[in-house]
C-alpha cells in the first residue's frame, strides 16, 4: 500500500540530509533500497545521508542515521547537528543542554541559532597508529593515524597539496584498505593554516565520494592534529568546502559547533 511520507531536507555546512519524524502510528521502514533511491541525487530527493528522528516526551530522543548507500551507521557529526535543527523545526526545543542518542552513545547537544549549533562528539577508542608505508602515498603525505569519533577516520596532513589532492581516487583507495578491514574507512585530508585553525577535505564511505563537509572527521582531523601540535588551540576553527565549522576542547569533552538550515519541505510517495 502507497502512502506519503513528510520530510525535511536540511544541510550542515554542504552535507545534506533528509529528515524524518517517526510516526508510531505508520513507522517509516528503512529499507536500504528505498534509503538510497530516496537519497539518490537524479532518482530520489537526493541527500549524504537519511535521519530518523524519534522523538519523546520525558524519554531520550534518538536520531537513527543512514548512508546514501542505503545502510545504517553509527554516527554523523553534521547529521547530528541537522537532527538538533529538526527537532526544532518540529517543536522538541534543545534551547536548553538537552541529549540525543545516536548509534555510539548519548551526545550533549545545544541548539543556540541556526548558525551555531552544538554537539558532543564521542571518542570511544584511543588514535592508532598507522604504518603508512603499507599506504602508498607520496612522500610529502604526513599520516597523522586513525581514531574513531562515532565511525571510523583516518587523518593524512597533506600541506600545500591540499587543493590538488585527488580525494576521490585516493580515498577509494585507502577507504578498503586490508588494514581497515573489515568495516572501512573515511578518509581525511588536512593542511595546517595556524595552531588553531585546518582545513579539511573528506571522502565519506557509505556516501563513496567527497562530501562538502563531515564533521566527524573534522573532529578526528582537530584530534590528531593537536596530538601531533603540542602548541595547538583548545578551539581550532575548520575550513571545509562547505562551510566554516569550530571543534571545542573542554576537558574531557569534544564538542562541534556549526550552522544548519532547512533546504525545503516535501512528501515522498512510499
Amino acid at each position: 500500500m502507497k502512502r506519503m511520507v513528510e520530510f525535511t531536507k536540511i544541510e550542515a555546512t554542504g552535507n545534506d540530509f533528509i529528515c524524518i519524524r517517526q510516526d508510531e502510528k505508520e513507522p517509516f521502514a528503512a529499507d536500504p533500497v528505498l534509503v538510497k533511491r530516496m537519497c539518490d541525487r537524479h532518482l530520489g530527493i537526493g541527500a549524504d545521508g537519511l535521519i530518523i528522528l524519534q522523538p519523546s516526551g520525558n524519554e531520550i530522543a534518538q536520531m537513527r542515521y543512514f548512508n546514501a548507500d542505503g545502510y545504517e551507521s553509527t554516527m554523523c557529526g553534521n547529521g547530528l547537528r541537522a537532527t538538533v535543527l529538526f527537532a526544532e523545526v518540529i517543536g522538541k526545543r534543545c534551547k536548553t543542554p538537552t541529549i540525543i542518542k545516536a548509534g555510539d552513545g548519548i551526545h550533549q547537544v545545544y541548539y543556540h541559532s541556526a548558525e551555531r549549533i552544538s554537539v558532543q562528539i564521542l571518542t570511544g577508542r584511543k588514535s592508532q597508529r598507522i604504518d603508512s608505508a603499507k599506504l602508498d602515498l607520496p612522500p610529502q603525505f604526513k599520516v597523522l593515524g586513525k581514531i574513531d569519533t562515532g565511525v571510523p577516520h583516518l587523518v593524512i596532513e597533506v600541506g600545500e597539496a591540499l587543493e590538488k589532492v585527488d580525494v576521490q581516487g585516493i580515498g577509494m583507495r585507502l577507504r578498503n584498505h586490508l588494514m581497515f578491514a573489515p568495516e572501512g574507512s573515511n578518509i581525511n585530508f588536512i593542511k595546517s593554516l595556524s595552531d588553531s585553525m585546518l582545513e579539511v577535505r573528506t571522502y565519506e564511505r557509505g556516501v563513496e565520494e567527497e562530501t562538502l563537509s563531515c564533521g566527524t572527521g573534522i573532529t578526528a582531523s582537530a584530534i590528531l592534529f593537536r596530538q601531533h601540535s603540542p602548541v595547538a588551540s583548545d578551539e581550532i576553527e575548520v575550513i571545509t568546502r562547505g562551510g566554516r565549522l569550530i571543534v571545542r576542547f573542554e576537558q574531557d569533552n569534544i564538542f562541534l559547533d556549526g550552522p544548519a538550515h532547512v533546504v525545503f519541505y516535501g512528501h515522498y510517495l512510499v
